[in-house]
């Protein structure tokens, strides 16, 4: 049992009873463990008045199965008095399991899920000693009843990176506090960590990867700033890199109250602030990023004087089964260090409707879902390849859901899927196209569609000459190219031998018949003569074309004969779209209203036989009044127009603007055969600088 100033802990005696003394009208957290037996729930909360008593009862479950790791240099040996954790957690991280370990070895107790029989997640390590370290976390599988063994082989950290923590403000280096942890992180999933002790502090890494760094403080009032420290460092073996991390030190606070649809106590949650407007979003601002626990239904999120933010908050999964849904955003302008705050409510409500969806076609973890509307509301759940998933929504309004995820440096996401849900509907929705994988046997003849109607005809015997054969298909969402752009995602195609070996080669042809349809042709401005198929050579690292393939104008099907497999799909080459040349530069930008801190402004087409199907826009402004330096032009979001439409204006609204300051806007219209010229135009905000 610990609080504020105070720990203690006692052994139960053989009924598993225990009495601890403790000061009286202070918050206090109280806990179990053994060393056999798994954590009794979550953490209970209580707060006693003098001379009184309490009950609090756990109940301790035993295990269903256990992991075994061990730790070893490259020689097959341990290192002396290597002491430290280790842990495996599930693959969502709802539920973390650990032990210490002495020597090199320990063994971790885990519950298994209820519905597969197993545990699936990734087991790590923390050592005491920061002379090695393990490459990567490490998966693991391990069903009811079973042990398995997990074992790390350790590697020197040669290598070392010096971590610089500063007041993106003032430019300065913050004070050194034992209170600031520091941390390390690679694509692997290995972290390191380190107190402030000193700024700047060294610590001791692995060579030849990429590290990322971050700040955290429970107490200290800094908030990093995630979009100034996305940079990396890789040292060599021997060398030491440098890397500055950005924070800001708080100077405010803003209390987020948050209940249930009835009023209830939410237990635990987050909540956040941003300031993540499009005037932020650039490589030399601070996007600041701030947030906080929800405990007992209150939040505290630290901020920082001059910025206006977005503020919100989340709940875990389990409030989605309830059928929870989030409240809205509220903004919070906090402009001055001087300026009282004002505390915010949040009400989650009950959703009358649900969009029930799964995520296929990948391989990535720890998949984020959502939703929202134009009318208000949104939802949001995590999940994983092939497990449904549901959002909850509310009816007779339109929807737009997604999926993101991110693994490494590399983000995914889905194409938003638009949808009307009626009150107690189930709507369903597979955001990536479902993987196949049929298996048969090799001497018969078969035909495989795939969800999208992408077919292929196999003649028996063309795979192998006897035996089972099995063939996948997974879509591909990227497709690396140049001149030539995807019309629709293309397939990555596998064939297997009944030994589980990858065939390479084919005995004959396979025909491969990829769908299209004229109206996405229209959507992106391209014509059929523009089409062409494509497959990804592994050998030499780029797409080419087929040998042997064709295009069938009446059935919208472009055919493929290939005796081997590889990703295939359709793109488009703008350069060769019949009755396609690049938009004209727009005819003009009308400016309907300029004010102090916004200006909203006309687009207007030269003509409509251009065929556009987006218009980009980018702005910039001087720094410092009319002597100062123009920016850098920063993107704005892009407009996607409908080509066969005879619409020729389009109007756009710029907020949050600087008073008195110049500024220049600027679009393009675009197509498949490219962009046309930039129109400029320049506008001064009213305020100071204004004659």
């Amino acid at each position: 049992m610990w609080g504020e100033d105070f720990y203690r802990g006692v052994n139960t005696n053989a009924a598993g009873e225990a009495t601890i003394f403790v000061p009286a009208n202070i918050k206090l957290e109280a806990s179990v463990w053994h060393n056999q037996y798994l954590y009794g729930g979550e953490t209970q909360s209580l707060e006693l008045e003098a001379d009184k008593s309490i009950n609090v009862e756990f109940t301790v479950e035993a295990p269903d199965a256990s992991i075994d790791v061990t730790l070893q240099l490259e020689d097959g040996s341990v290192p002396d008095s290597l002491y430290g954790y280790a842990w495996c957690e599930t693959n969502d991280y709802s539920e973390n399991y650990g032990n210490d370990f002495y020597n090199g070895t320990t063994t971790i107790s885990v519950l298994v899920d209820d519905e597969t029989g197993k545990f699936k997640g990734n087991c790590s390590v923390w050592m005491s000693d920061d002379t090695y370290s393990i490459d990567s976390q490490q998966e693991v599988s391990v069903g009811n009843g079973e042990t398995t063994e997990v074992t790390f082989t350790l590697k020197d950290r040669d290598a070392a990176v010096v971590v610089n923590v500063k007041n993106f403000s003032t430019g300065e280096l913050i004070g050194a506090n034992e209170e600031i942890n520091v941390y390390l992180w690679n694509e692997d999933n290995v972290w390191y960590d380190a107190r402030l002790s000193e700024n700047p502090t060294e610590i001791p890494v692995t060579s030849g990867k990429d590290w990322y760094g971050g700040v955290w403080s429970e107490d200290a009032g800094l908030i990093p700033l995630w979009s100034l420290n996305d940079k990396s460092v890789a040292p060599d073996s021997g060398e030491t890199a440098t890397l500055v991390l950005n924070v800001l030190e708080q100077d405010g606070v803003v209390t987020m109250n948050v209940s249930g649809p009835n009023n209830e106590t939410v237990e635990y949650g987050w909540a956040w602030c941003g300031n993540w407007s499009d005037e932020f979003i650039d490589s030399q601002s601070a996007v600041v990023d701030s947030g906080a626990e929800i405990i007992n239904g209150v939040a505290e999120v630290p901020l920082v004087a001059g910025y206006t933010y977005n503020c919100g908050v989340g709940l875990p999964p389990e409030y989605v089964d309830l059928g929870w849904m989030s409240p809205l955003e509220q903004q919070v302008e906090y402009t001055d260090v001087s300026q009282e705050i004002n505390t915010l409510s949040y009400q989650f409500t009950e959703a009358d409707a649900i969009l029930v969806g799964t995520v296929n076609g990948t391989d990535v973890n720890h998949i984020w879902c959502w939703s929202w509307s134009e009318n208000g509301g949104h939802s949001y759940t995590e999940t994983e390849p092939g497990e449904e998933y549901r959002l909850n929504v509310q009816s007779d309004r339109k929807w737009f859901a997604g999926c993101d995820a991110h693994q490494g440096s590399t983000w995914y996401w889905t194409d938003e899927y638009e949808f009307t849900a009626q009150e107690g509907e189930q709507s369903p929705w597979t955001a990536y196209e479902d993987s196949i994988n049929e298996t048969f046997d090799a001497t018969e003849s078969k035909v495989i569609t795939a969800p999208d109607s992408t077919m292929l005809t196999i003649p028996s015997s063309t795979l192998a000459d006897s035996g089972n054969v099995t063939v996948t298909g997974t879509q591909v969402r990227e497709m690396y190219h140049t001149d030539d752009n995807p019309v629709m995602p293309a397939w990555d195609w596998e064939a297997t031998d009944a030994n589980g070996r990858l065939i390479e080669t084919f005995n004959g042809q396979v025909t491969m018949e990829i769908p299209y349809s004229t109206e996405a042709l229209d959507a992106i401005g391209t014509t059929e003569d523009a089409l062409f198929a494509k497959y990804y050579d592994t050998t030499l690292g780029e797409w080419r074309l087929p040998d042997n393939y064709s295009i069938d104008k009446g059935n919208n099907i472009l055919i493929v004969n290939t005796n081997h497999f590889s990703q295939y799909g359709i793109v488009y080459n703008g350069r060769l779209a019949e009755a396609v040349s690049k938009p004209k530069q727009a005819k003009k930008i009308n400016i309907n209203k300029r004010a102090k801190k916004l200006l909203k402004y006309t687009v207007v087409l030269k003509g409509a036989s251009d065929r556009p199907t987006k218009l980009q826009r980018q702005i910039r402004w001087k720094k410092n009044g009319k002597k100062g330096k123009y920016t850098k032009w920063k993107r704005k979001k892009k407009k996607s127009i409908n080509s066969t439409s005879s619409r020729t204006k389009w109007r756009f609204t710029e907020k949050k603007l600087r008073k008195g300051t110049k500024y220049q806007i600027r679009s393009r219209f675009c197509n498949s055969a490219g962009c046309g010229k930039w129109k400029r135009r320049t506008v001064t905000t009213k305020g100071r600088y204004v004659r």
